[in-house]
């Protein structure tokens, strides 16, 4: 039996999933998804706990990618991006879940300057949990942030389900033992989780 929802922020709550982003972002370094997938989570973990900044971080996938030469066009690309808003419908099915007694925590893999102006517009009041990579030391897939995430909210891993926008980060699912959910867009997701809790109105 589900008793919390864990949620992703970056293409969850806040602009749009990352397999778009990956996507878009491939057709214009002229390299494949898989391609762009390995290189990007070379140094995700690197990107996350504040090893390296923003533009470090790039000049590293573009280095390993051999596109040096496309940092302008890729930082213009970022830069746009950063436009995006919050996903508010989410966030209203966030809200909604909590009142329908589910406990609701956000795990999310952010830089610390992301996770300041996360509580700077005050995401975190949503939630019961919120953890951040730079602040736990932890970053999805890994085991521990997750484990972390299910006793901050008080329940069992099975008890647990969690919504994210690449299937990267759910990979340790089956060996946690949580219930994924990949998040694609809203109303796929409020299928899936309708599903799911047996909830006829979401």
């Amino acid at each position: 039996m589900i008793k919390a929802i864990g949620f992703d922020y970056g293409g969850v709550i806040w602009g749009e999933p990352g397999s778009k982003f990956i996507s878009e972002l491939s057709k214009i370094l002229g390299v494949s998804v898989e391609q762009l997938n390995k290189a990007y989570f070379s140094f995700n973990v690197l990107l996350n706990t504040d090893k390296l900044s923003v533009e470090e971080f790039w000049k590293s996938v573009l280095t390993k990618l051999e596109r040096q030469e496309m940092l302008p066009e890729l930082m213009e690309f970022t830069n746009k991006k950063k436009e995006v808003k919050i996903n508010v419908d989410v966030l209203n099915l966030v809200d909604f879940l909590k009142a329908k007694g589910y406990k609701v925590g956000l795990l999310s893999n952010l830089s610390s300057k992301l996770a300041v102006d996360l509580r700077k517009v005050g995401i975190d009041k949503h939630f019961d949990v919120t953890l951040i990579s730079t602040e736990i030391g932890f970053v999805k897939p890994e085991k521990a942030a997750f484990e972390l995430l299910a006793q901050k909210l008080g329940v069992a891993m099975n008890e647990m389900l969690f919504i994210d926008d690449t299937e990267q980060s759910l990979s340790s699912s089956k060996e946690l033992g949580f219930c994924p959910i990949l998040f694609t867009n809203y109303d796929k997701l409020r299928s899936d989780l309708g599903h799911i809790l047996n909830l006829t109105t979401l």
